[in-house]
């Protein structure tokens, strides 16, 4: 779902149409402006997500495993994407900012936490114990776009599309709920994966490995006949479409 969305940008065809020199790669600036619109639908989810926390602690519909950690039931998450003024609108311009000061310039998850305090503090957003959550949020997932996309574009180039033939769907969590993809081998040119590239989630780990014919033979791992579908969750499928889940 995630390629498959990023693809309907007239961005995405521009980017990746750019001559570069060998092993020049597509520089991360250009792939956060094609993402920007998943990333300000990731800001309006964390602004519900600050809502359940408040709203539903207590009927059981949340629970809470640490003070710095929550679970959000999905159907209440449904009822609450007209609440992303849960979070200041004037504290996005430096939240926007903080996140491409710490990953384009690869400084990491520390100098982004400590530029979101500083803007939590100035907005007067009370964020409570969940700050360091919703930070978390924020940081992985947006990076996650950026490097899984710019990969994923890397590959199309014709000098690594040639050399690819196949890509291997990895689960990096056995918990994670996507494990029923991990090690498919399917070719990289089939439609399966515009749906199912990785990330597939929130917070997802999955990455995709990169084949060439000589490995295949060397591993004996045989091609994937199967393909088999995920179900999105709805937070999942409004950032990455804009689609707003059905009113409860």
């Amino acid at each position: 779902m995630f390629i498959s969305s990023v693809k309907q940008s007239p961005l995405f065809k521009q980017c990746l149409d750019l001559p570069r020199g060998p092993g020049k790669r597509i520089d991360e600036a250009e792939i956060m402006e094609i993402v920007a619109p998943m990333r300000e639908r990731l800001f309006e989810v964390v602004g519900a997500m600050r809502v359940v926390r408040q709203r539903y602690m207590d009927d059981g519909a949340m629970r809470r495993q640490d003070e710095d950690d929550c679970f959000f039931d999905g159907a209440v998450l449904e009822r609450l994407f007209d609440v992303a003024g849960a979070m200041p609108p004037d504290i996005l311009p430096e939240l926007r900012a903080a996140l491409d000061t710490s990953i384009l310039g690869g400084l990491g998850f520390g100098r982004f936490y400590k530029d979101f305090n500083a803007a939590v503090r100035n907005s007067g957003w009370e964020v409570g114990k969940g700050k360091h959550y919703i930070a978390h949020i924020l940081f992985t997932n947006c990076g996650g776009f950026i490097y899984a996309l710019r990969d994923y574009m890397d590959s199309l180039r014709p000098q690594r599309f040639d050399r690819d033939p196949h890509w291997l769907y990895q689960c990096m969590n056995p918990m994670c709920e996507h494990t029923e993809l991990d090690r498919l081998l399917i070719p990289c040119g089939d439609p399966w994966w515009d749906m199912h590239y990785p990330p597939n989630g929130l917070n997802c780990e999955c990455h995709v490995r990169h084949f060439y014919a000589f490995q295949i033979e060397r591993e004996r791992i045989e091609p994937t006949e199967r393909r088999p579908t995920l179900g999105f969750s709805p937070e999942w499928i409004y950032i990455c479409t804009g689609e707003k889940p059905p009113a409860v």
